[in-house]
């Protein structure tokens, strides 16, 4: 009689153990809502991340054209040598006046309070998130000023080297001109070949001038790009007039 007691309570013992380790499994996940003002930071300054991007892709195309400049001038320079040897916000307020509608029945004392407390928490947001709006604008405006900056003292390198290159070119149209034979062509394409490093100086010099901030980041990010595509042509310009100058005097010596 004790061992069947003793057999009964271990078998209720092992049920209940069973029944205690099975697993619901028709538990779900809740998944939360983006918030509101995420969603709007993301929005408004959608426009201004896309300028960015652009802008970088605007500037690795530049560095492969001065990459390619920079071997024209390097070819020159062996020329010259080789020549002379050179709304959460909204969805919550529409929370805040819907439970407002469901309490109609209370007193207007109570509508009025609650409705200036809602209206107060709204305005605390607006303000949290026009911050971090605002904040993320001058986070973007410092890079794209950096970036500019560094475009244009990439340009005013290149004026440089086309200069001095100009300056080689000179003095061995001096020694042309020195031995008699008719420099009036090299003169021409060298005269124009100033002409157009000048106009280059001019050109980045404007865009120096133009600076990406204010109230409106994407019109003046717009002025300076058309700014700096001048200034590029410009360089790409006297590039072509130098070379043009080269070979006529190599013509002459043929």
């Amino acid at each position: 009689m004790k061992k069947t007691l003793i057999f009964t309570a271990f078998c209720a013992l092992m049920a209940g153990t069973a029944q205690a380790q099975e697993i619901d499994t028709t538990a779900t996940v809740k998944v939360q809502p983006v918030p509101a003002e995420m969603r709007a930071e993301v929005k408004a300054t959608a426009p201004i991340r896309a300028d960015v991007r652009g802008f970088a892709t605007g500037t690795k195309e530049m560095t492969r054209e001065m990459v390619e400049g920079r071997r024209q001038e390097v070819e020159m320079r062996k020329e010259v040598r080789a020549s002379s040897t050179e709304a959460r916000q909204v969805e919550t307020r529409a929370k805040v006046e819907a439970r407002i509608g469901e309490r109609a029945s209370s007193t207007e004392t109570r509508k009025d309070e609650m409705k200036a407390r809602a209206e107060d928490r709204m305005e605390k947001r607006a303000s949290s998130t026009e911050a971090r709006i605002e904040a993320k604008k001058e986070k973007i405006e410092d890079r794209l000023e950096a970036a500019r900056k560094n475009v244009l003292g990439g340009l005013r390198n290149v004026l440089a080297r086309l200069q001095e290159i100009g300056t080689k070119i000179e003095a061995r149209i001096a020694k042309i001109e020195e031995s008699g034979i008719d420099s009036s062509v090299i003169r021409a394409n060298m005269l124009t070949a100033e002409a157009k490093l000048e106009a280059a100086g001019t050109a980045i010099e404007a865009a120096e001038a133009v600076e990406i901030k204010g109230d409106d980041v994407r019109a003046s990010f717009e002025t300076f790009k058309s700014a700096l595509s001048e200034a590029q042509g410009a360089i790409k310009d006297a590039r072509t007039s130098l070379n043009e100058t080269v070979q006529s005097m190599k013509k002459t010596q043929e």
